[in-house]
Formats: C-alpha cells, structure tokens, sequence
C-alpha cells in the first residue's frame, strides 16, 4: 500500500447554504457549510468503509453502519450541547469539527484493529487522527475561522471544552450507543437530547445539571446492555481475534507497515487478506466465512487475581506469550490458540460532575445508587476466555489453569 498523501479536495468557497442529510438515529441533520467542506476531504470519505463495531455483524447482520455516518451524529449532538451552552458561532464551529474529525484515525474494523496499531507504533487513534488532521484539514478549517490546534487539544482531551468529546458523558459515547443498538436490534432508549440540553459550564468545566440525572443513569443502563450483548459477546470477540492476529502477521512479517494498516480500510484489507497465501489469509478467511473457534476456557473478572488480569490486558506481548505457553502445554498447533482479555471492567462515565441547585458538584457515582450498583455489575459481564477449535478443547481447557493466577478455584464457576 502506497503511504503517499491523498490531495485535498479544493474548497467549495461558494458554498452559502446548508444541507440536510436523514439520518435512521437523529433524523435530519444540518450540515453546515464549513462541515460540508471537512465532509468532502478524502480521510472523511474513507470512513464510510470502515465499520463502528468490528465483527458484531457476524452475529448482527445489521451491524454494517460505519465510522463516517457516527462522526455525522457526534456533529449533530455537539451542534446541540452548543445550543445548550448558548456558545458563540465560532466556538461551536470547533465543536462541531471535532466531533466530525474525531475518529479520523480510527484503522480497518476500527477497535478491531487497534491493539495492533497501537502496540507496534506506540500511538493511539486519537493521536492518529490529529496527524490526519494536520494533513489534510489545515486549509479547510482555517478557511471558515477554526484553529486547527485547538481542534487537536479537543481531541486529546486537553480542552476547557473536553467534556463534550472526549469526556464520560459525551457526544461520542450518546450517539455509538444509539446507533450500535439501532444496527444491532438490541433495545436501547437514550434520551440524547435531554442528556444534552442539561450541560452547562460550572467554574470554567463543563457539567451536567441535577435535571439530566435520569437521562445519565439511561445511558449507563443501555451501556451496560450493550456491553454485555454486543461488545463482550463470545462470537463478536472471537472474530476480532482473528482479524487481529492475522492484521499483525501481516505487520510483523513486514508485508505492511503499521501506518499503511492504519489508513486502510475494511475492504482494502479484506481485499489483501483474501488473497494471502499464508497464515494471515487462513485466519482472515475464517472469519470471512464465519468458521469461528469456540470457548474452550472461560472464567469471569472475579474468579481471577485482579493485578494479574490488569497486567495483561491490552499488553499484546503478554497475550501472545500466554497463548504459546497454553499451546505448549496442551500439545497443539500455536494457531489453535487465541487468548481473548479486554480491558478491565470499568465505568469512567461515574466521574461525570454532577451540579446541584446550589451550584455543589459531586461525580455521578455519588449522584446516583443506580450508578454504583452499575459499576459493579460491570465485574459479572467480564469474562476471561481461551479459544480453540473443538478438536482442541480437552487439552487447551486442561492447560489453561496451570498458567492463569486464579484468585478462586475452579468449581465454584
């Protein structure tokens, strides 16, 4: 894959008017002019081919909706906490910029690919996607009076604004949960513009009213729906894991480098992967014709030693290493064995600030006993699992126990 630069389209200068665009989540969307010229650049149009949730379509066949039509609806939601927050017109231009421009960096599968880029390259998709926005979005946004810089800092998270895109409660977090839910047919009801229209700016930080607790404590309910439904299912993680590993052959071996993986998409990999003759191709063609491993080892957050689940989790090194020692011990082919650990349980939406009538701000934690209780019962959704083909289940299950530290015996699971 070539690593050259894309041209940027030429600015449509003439443009006065506003479009309005259907969306299935927030109905009509208005797209302002200066969106519409962010819209045009061919790192936006890249995303229309990337999908939102990885492999959920394996189980969701709906689940086919795409990085560009969620960056549409962060837009949206960011235009209204501006309203809410009664910004100026240059100040919700920003804010409606980074919340389209948000995800640039986001490579094929999005997350699916992730754990690669960023352990072979050492940085994240947000910091991706402020390359990519220096590459091609300069000129655009400085033509309609948007710093390019401040736009970066919003998408670090180095903003008086952050909380709004890159925060517990934010427009991202409101639109991937209705919109994942609509795609996948799993109910969910997030009272979106509620959630929205009771933000306001408390000492220069942006907070969340008393009026929009209920719609916070929704939100969680929904994300924990979808965690467990969607995001930790056994089928949808055992697609990602082979995606994942075959992705890294291919950077390892050195038939692609990690920046040229991180600005593909999901059909230009799928095209290379499809005709790979080596192990890379074998693993992709499994999940291209859905002849997935199975569960052969699972134990959930609780029955395992919780600085050892913290150590290795989202370290790609000890993952790999963990299933060369289960594939020893069980005497099977290495390729048989895939170690799936997601990141530790947890709600950072629970810091979200909270303001009382007389101007007292305490995190959502505190705020709500439905929220506590959530994060709790994040810990039973989590589960550690071991993958192999059937014909491996006996040994790999066998093994297994022997290398992973378990903070509660086996036979009470």
């Amino acid at each position: 894959m070539s690593g050259s630069r894309p041209r940027a389209r030429q600015l449509s200068a003439q443009r006065d008017e506003a479009k309005r665009i259907k969306d299935p989540i927030h109905d009509f969307i208005v797209v302002e002019p200066y969106a519409l010229d962010l819209l045009d650049q061919p790192a936006m149009q890249r995303l229309r081919y990337v999908r939102q949730t990885g492999t959920a379509h394996l189980v969701y066949p709906g689940a086919n909706h795409t990085r560009f039509e969620h960056s549409l609806g962060c837009h949206h939601l960011a235009h209204v906490a501006a309203d809410a927050l009664d910004l100026s017109a240059d100040r919700t231009r920003l804010l409606g910029a980074t919340a389209l421009l948000h995800d640039l960096g986001h490579g094929p599968f999005s997350h699916t690919s992730e754990l690669v880029t960023e352990s072979r390259s050492g940085r994240s998709h947000e910091q991706r996607s402020v390359d990519i926005l220096h590459e091609q979005f300069t000129e655009p946004l400085e033509a309609h009076g948007v710093d390019p810089d401040e736009v970066e800092q919003l998408i670090l998270g180095e903003h008086k604004l952050k909380a709004l895109v890159s925060g517990p409660l934010d427009v991202d977090r409101i639109d991937y949960l209705l919109r994942d839910g609509h795609y996948t047919g799993v109910a969910t009801s997030v009272d979106a513009l509620r959630l929205m229209a009771t933000v306001a700016m408390h000492e220069d930080r942006i907070v969340t009213s008393r009026d929009g607790l209920g719609a916070a404590e929704s939100l969680l309910v929904n994300r924990f729906a979808m965690h467990s439904a969607v995001y930790y299912h056994h089928t949808c993680r055992a697609g990602e894991l082979l995606l994942e590993r075959a992705m890294l052959e291919l950077v390892d071996s050195g038939e692609l480098s990690v920046d040229e993986l991180a600005r593909m998409d999901d059909y230009q990999l799928v095209s290379l992967l499809r005709k790979h003759e080596g192990e890379a191709g074998r693993m992709a063609r499994r999940v291209l014709d859905r002849e997935l491993p199975k569960v052969a080892f699972e134990v959930p957050y609780r029955a395992l030693d919780e600085r050892w689940v913290e150590a290795i989790t989202g370290d790609l090194e000890e993952l790999l290493t963990l299933e060369e020692q289960v594939a020893d011990h069980a005497d099977v082919p290495r390729r048989h064995v895939q170690v799936d650990a997601p990141s530790p349980p947890g709600l950072p939406e629970t810091e979200a600030q909270i303001v009382g009538p007389g101007g007292e701000t305490e995190p959502l934690s505190q705020a709500s006993t439905l929220v506590r209780s959530l994060a709790d019962a994040y810990r039973d959704h989590w589960h550690f699992r071991v993958y192999a083909p059937r014909e491996s289940h006996e040994s790999v299950e066998e093994a297994v126990p022997k290398l992973v530290r378990l903070e509660t015996p086996l036979d009470e699971f």
